[in-house]
């Protein structure tokens, strides 16, 4: 049995429009071969963005169907949103190293020539330390800008007086506010 590749069937997967193509796909670039990497290996895949003018920009468009670009302009590779959280856990648990998981997943894609495919380690190890970012802000609530600043990382301390939480709004205009 030969192993035939997705990219190589002319099959495109189109990211948008409910899985069909953009009306303005073909007269705007086409597809773009993409270096896929799942936890059951490293793909390869033509991928159709959406070339609508409300559109969002390629790395936007693979983060909605949960693949996380190697870069934000012209990504050609992505990993799985499956795949990173994986190695998180992997890393957590086992102390399993980014140069042993790549190494893992260039087995799964082919363990009789794992080095026939092309060298993934460096685009997955900045990849995964931005996916630890992302989700150490998700964790501290940290959700994107909130009216131009930038929301803390770290959680507020709950001895310090915060008024309105455990300070009343007005405790300047409290006249025993000295008063201990």
């Amino acid at each position: 049995m030969e192993r035939v590749k997705l990219i190589d069937l002319d099959f495109t997967w189109h990211v948008s429009h409910e899985g069909q193509p953009c009306p303005y796909f073909a007269d705007r670039g086409g597809s773009q071969n993409i270096t896929l990497v799942d936890t059951t290996g490293i793909h390869y895949v033509n991928v159709g963005f959406c070339r609508c003018g409300n559109a969002g920009n390629f790395a936007e468009q693979l983060m909605l169907v949960k693949l996380f670009p190697a870069t934000v302009d012209q990504p050609k590779t992505a990993f799985t949103f499956r795949c990173l959280k994986l190695f998180h856990m992997l890393n957590l648990i086992a102390h399993t190293t980014a140069w042993d998981f790549t190494g893992m997943l260039q087995r799964l894609t082919d363990n009789v020539d794992p080095h026939g495919n092309p060298g993934i380690y460096k685009q997955f190890n900045f990849v995964q330390r931005q996916w630890r970012l992302v989700w150490a802000w998700r964790r501290a609530g940290r959700t994107g800008l909130n009216g131009g600043e930038h929301l803390p990382m770290a959680l507020p301390c709950v001895s310090c007086p915060l008024p309105g939480i455990n300070l009343d709004r007005d405790w300047q205009s409290d006249p025993e506010r000295y008063v201990s």
